[in-house]
């Protein structure tokens, strides 16, 4: 069974069509009902660059 997890990202945009993501992390805990270890801890670190294809109105 999962639960719900959270997540904290950080991404100043460059320019209409860039933006950097130096770090973004998700944690979530996953419960089991078992009669062994009933905890899951999950860390992910990613980091990247982001691009948007077509042009943004506003």
């Amino acid at each position: 069974m999962r639960t719900p997890g959270y997540r904290s990202t950080v991404s100043p945009q460059l320019n209409r069509s860039f933006e950097l993501q130096p770090a973004r992390i998700d944690y979530e805990l996953a419960t089991f009902h078992n009669d062994q270890a009933n905890r899951q801890n999950d860390i992910r670190l990613s980091a990247g660059v982001l691009y948007r294809f077509g042009a943004r109105n506003k």
